[in-house]
């Protein structure tokens, strides 16, 4: 009998070591996200890399500078692996100490020179160019930003501002915003204003060559409709950037309409320009490319200058008061 309670004894007590040696149960599995892309030795990729690993790190709860490095090092590809890989045992020990080892070891091999240096050099430089939209210009401009993370708020809006195209940049000037994310959000508006600005003009043109109203669709300049431009509320909670809301850009119509509608002597009841079977407009004495280039430019018919209309004229004018 004491011998069969001292082996159950020994049991439990073994039972009891197992499970308390046993690894805790795991929580809750996390769901995967994207896998970080590889880095093969380029330099301008190296920033974007780390800033992926990192991602990783957070996401998947690694925290231990050993297990960040391996993970990391399992990414390196090409010339970046033949680098890692030529280390030596105690090199590679060395960098697995902490993750910011590893990261200036990588810096010192791959990006001799400093990247926000670079970053610098490239926005002193940065242009909004004569094509280009305003949100692909901010687009480029925090992209190279996301490298100079000491850069001073007046220095940032100083550096975007003067990138900007002559009205735009006049428009920010005279209103002093004082933050990036102002200026970026007036930039982003006057911007989209603009393009409306822009087609109203080629629209009264066409109207003083005969023609009818634009589609709304035509607006956008860069072809992507008015989608590209209108938000999906009425305004009343969009954010402070928002270029153009709906009830914005429809009230701009309106008010286009009606002004090319009296300009007629009333409603017109063509299809508008550019649609169904009467061709592409005609004017005489002007070839069709010209008369593109005048309609895109809101431009006069009669003397190819901006500012007013065909029947508005100085040249007009003047040849009807020498006809009387």
């Amino acid at each position: 009998m004491q011998q069969q309670q001292a082996a159950y004894q020994a049991g439990a007590a073994h039972a009891a070591a197992a499970a308390a040696a046993a690894p805790a149960p795991a929580g809750p599995r996390r769901a995967k996200i994207p896998a970080a892309s590889n880095f093969a030795g380029t330099a301008s990729q190296l920033d974007s890399w780390l800033r992926e690993m990192k991602q990783q790190f957070d996401w998947y709860q690694y925290t231990a500078d050993a297990e960040q490095v391996a993970m990391a090092a399992a990414q390196l590809r090409g010339v970046a692996l033949d680098w890692w890989s030529a280390l030596t045992a105690v090199e590679q020990s060395a960098l697995r100490l902490t993750f910011t080892a590893f990261e200036t070891a990588l810096r010192g091999r791959f990006q001799p020179v400093n990247s926000a240096q670079t970053a610098r050099l490239a926005l002193d430089s940065l242009r909004q160019g004569v094509r280009q939209s305003a949100a692909d210009y901010i687009s480029s401009f925090r992209r190279l930003l996301v490298s100079v993370p000491d850069m001073c708020e007046a220095d940032k809006v100083h550096r975007f501002v003067q990138g900007l195209r002559g009205p735009i940049q006049q428009h920010l000037i005279v209103q002093g915003v004082d933050t990036l994310d102002k200026a970026i959000a007036m930039a982003a508006r006057v911007g989209s204003l603009g393009l409306f600005a822009a087609a109203s003009g080629a629209a009264a043109a066409a109207a003083s060559a005969g023609g009818d109203a634009m589609d709304l669709n035509a607006l956008a300049s860069d072809g992507a409709g008015i989608e590209g431009l209108e938000r999906e509320n009425d305004g009343s909670d969009a954010p402070s950037d928002a270029p153009v809301t709906r009830a914005e850009l429809h009230k701009m119509q309106k008010l286009l309409l009606a002004a090319m509608q009296h300009q007629r002597g009333g409603p017109s009841k063509r299809a508008p320009f550019g649609r169904g079977d009467r061709g592409p407009l005609r004017v005489p004495g002007l070839s069709a490319q010209q008369v593109r280039e005048r309609l895109d430019g809101g431009l006069c018919f009669v003397c190819g200058e901006a500012g007013h209309r065909k029947f508005d004229c100085p040249q007009n004018k003047s040849k009807n008061q020498s006809g009387n």
